[in-house]
């Protein structure tokens, strides 16, 4: 899911894309026309831009700041951070300044002096509802959740209309499962630009929420934002399946085969493929709000996914695991675009030596990782580890060996919902500041009872987290011959008799 956006700096409002080539020596007009890239999203463009404006001046406070600004953007936290202390040695009464290095440092983990430097900014007077909206969300990773609350309802009392707030406010609802007020607060999204969503414009009506409205009429359902929000969220299909005449999902291409598993009755549309008729559409992550979701009434039947039997016979036959041996999946990291994953995927190299003595254990180890970034490929090499992810063609694939295996251990993406919906032992790997819908502080998820939660105890604190992976699936293994679990039902019978 989208994180939330950095204070937006700029000194000129709208500076169309066609604006006249700076002249020789003409560094403001880099610094606009960089501007003008940033506000179309280009940032390697905006990056040259501002590049080209420092080496013409390189005294420019702002510029320096428009250049950390970029590289935030483009996920080079570090060198933000450089560029913004560069902004700040100018020119330490820089508001802007001291407000966006304070959310940089706070994606870092750096937690303190990201509060120290948000308050500095407001104390130089920088955009007081901006400034609050972006510190309560760093408190409330900071689990210090009431006081992130303060700053957002203050920041709502200074901006009414300021959808930041009313979203982080959603985000801390909903982790500390305070579920009715976080799905009411949740529909800001819509109004949150940064977070990239569109609802479309449709002649069709928008579902009321009401089961009445829906008899006779054809509802189509349509997911909005990632992988593992679709997998996490299409339980509620099958609450609506007997109150529609028929009801539509539209998804991801990748993901279409799987979600047919619901139910026979629903409809799997593609999101590149055209609708068939319908009658009404609804926002798949707005159905918790109208179902009147609590953390007692999540729909929490599993498997409420399963894997085709054939694909499950075939992955079986090709992945050999012998049977004296534990199967146990592992899954790394997740997309580059999620604005959080360099806090919640594992970069390999870093941690060659802890994941050497996990993968030490006494296990078939398989890879599910789809995507192997180039950084991780020469670490994957000396791990030794067989990594099958890169043959699946989309989670029909992933859904089929995850039903083959123990045990998936997976940092937060989107094999962790669907080796959770499937019903499978699913280990979880979370940052300290986890995302919302692990709740604060639990090791179990009412929305996954096969799985198991296993955090940071500080920011980036991996070695740690993995030495308690390490220690728990050694003493899973030692307890028994191996982690095998029955089948799910509907597959034990294919199993028994494909022997």
């Amino acid at each position: 899911m989208p994180e939330e956006s950095s204070v937006t700096a700029t000194f000129v409002a709208e500076t169309p894309i066609g604006f006249t080539p700076p002249l020789a020596g003409d560094w403001l007009a880099h610094c606009k026309l960089g501007l003008a890239y940033k506000s179309r999203r280009q940032f390697l463009a905006a990056l040259e831009q501002f590049d080209l404006a420092l080496a013409l001046n390189p005294a420019s406070s702002m510029a320096h700041m428009d250049r950390a600004n970029m590289l935030c953007e483009l996920g080079r936290l570090q060198d933000a951070l450089a560029s913004y202390e560069s902004a700040l040695r100018i020119d330490s009464r820089n508001a802007l300044a001291h407000a966006n290095y304070a959310i940089a440092l706070r994606f870092v983990g750096c937690y303190s002096a990201a509060i120290a430097s948000f308050d500095q900014a407001l104390a130089l007077g920088a955009p007081a509802p901006v400034v609050l909206a972006n510190r309560g969300a760093t408190l409330g990773e900071m689990r210090r959740f009431d006081d992130a609350l303060a700053d957002l309802r203050a920041a709502q009392a200074l901006a009414p209309d300021f959808a930041l707030a009313h979203w982080n406010e959603a985000l801390i609802h909903l982790a500390r499962g305070d579920l009715t007020r976080g799905w009411e607060k949740y529909e800001w999204r819509w109004h949150y630009e940064e977070l990239g969503l569109i609802f479309p414009r449709r002649v069709q009506p928008v579902w009321s929420g009401a089961p009445a409205d829906l008899h006779g009429k054809r509802l189509l359902v349509w997911a909005e934002q990632g992988a593992g929000d679709a997998l996490q969220f299409c339980r509620y299909l099958p609450l609506l399946i007997p109150e529609a005449a028929t009801v539509i999902l539209q998804a991801p291409s990748e993901l279409c085969e799987v979600l047919r598993s619901i139910d026979a009755r629903l409809i799997v549309v593609s999101q590149t493929d055209p609708l068939p008729a319908f009658d009404l559409h609804f926002p798949l992550l707005s159905l918790p709000r109208v179902l009147r979701t609590t953390p007692q009434s999540i729909p929490a039947q599993v498997p409420y996914l399963r894997a085709d039997p054939n694909k499950v016979l075939e992955w079986g036959q090709r992945l050999a695991i012998p049977a004296d041996r534990a199967g146990v999946g592992l899954v790394w990291s997740g997309s580059t675009a999620h604005r959080n994953d360099h806090v919640r995927s594992l970069a390999l190299g870093p941690y060659l030596a802890q994941l050497r003595e996990l993968l030490r254990l006494p296990a078939n180890w398989i890879g599910l990782q789809r995507d192997v970034r180039e950084s991780d490929q020469a670490a994957l090499s000396l791990l030794g580890l067989r990594n099958v992810g890169t043959d699946f063609a989309d989670f029909s694939d992933t859904a089929a060996v995850i039903a083959s295996l123990d045990l998936v251990i997976t940092v937060d993406t989107a094999v962790a919902h669907l080796a959770g919906a499937m019903g499978r032992p699913v280990w979880i790997l979370l940052p300290f500041a986890a995302d919302w819908r692990w709740l604060a502080d639990r090791e179990d998820t009412p929305w996954y009872p096969s799985a198991r939660l296993f955090r940071q105890v500080e920011p980036g604190a991996w070695p740690g987290l993995l030495a308690g992976v390490h220690a728990a699936l050694a003493q899973e293994l030692s307890s028994r011959d191996d982690l095998h679990l029955p089948a799910p039902a509907d597959l034990r019978d294919f199993w028994k008799a494909g022997a």
